[in-house]
């Protein structure tokens, strides 16, 4: 039975191994081919548990790009950061414009890896307004969120700054006064959070 196999090859995506979630990928893009794995996968997606949902998000992407952007923007506002994290990441990757004010509000999420993952994908999607927001980043007191804003800023003006470096938020508020002509500002104090705090891991689908 084909929706048997395709249902135990999902539950492999739990894997820690990259190399063993690409095979599996690789195996459920063949079997579409064949029958509509995207549309099985997508009618469990919602009563997936969220160890799971964020590998399964990855494949439905891969299957059917088109079919998925709807999907990612309602991921990107799980109760479940990790699924938040994938979405936004994956909406940056596909270069959704569209999707620009949804992946900046994960800038004030309350998990640090939506909040770098919101960052990368706004440089992806060259949203220049959102640099305001980028710029309050620079102040987090983790590391990694005040470097993937720095990465992001960095990325987002390398035409305008060549070689040059910014450091401070100082210097990079002086470098914003100056700029002109990018749409209405993002700044982080608007912006409202993707999801209310994140809800315990428990969901349905999680074994087999």
């Amino acid at each position: 039975d084909q929706r048997r196999l395709v249902r135990g090859l999902m539950f492999d995506l739990r894997s820690e191994d990259t190399s063993v979630r690409i095979v599996v990928r690789d195996k459920l893009q063949a079997l579409q081919e064949e029958i509509d794995v995207y549309g099985y996968l997508r009618g469990l997606y919602s009563e997936l548990s969220p160890l799971l949902a964020p590998n399964v998000l990855w494949v439905l992407v891969h299957l059917d790009t088109a079919r998925s952007i709807e999907l990612l923007e309602e991921s990107a506002q799980s109760n479940y950061f990790e699924t938040r994290a994938v979405a936004l990441e994956l909406l940056g990757q596909l270069q959704s414009q569209n999707s620009e004010a949804l992946v900046a509000r994960g800038l004030a999420d309350h998990n640090q890896m939506v909040q770098i993952n919101a960052a990368y994908a706004l440089a992806r999607l060259g949203v220049r307004r959102s640099t305001p927001a980028l710029i309050g980043l620079l102040a987090s007191p983790d590391l990694r969120v005040s470097g993937a804003s720095r990465e992001s800023l960095a990325a987002l003006w390398v035409d305008s700054l060549g070689e040059k470096r910014l450091g401070p938020v100082s210097e990079w508020e002086e470098f914003w006064n100056g700029q002109s002509a990018v749409g209405t500002p993002i700044r982080l104090e608007d912006l409202e959070p993707l999801s209310p705090e994140d809800e315990e891991l428990t969901h349905t689908y999680d074994s087999n």
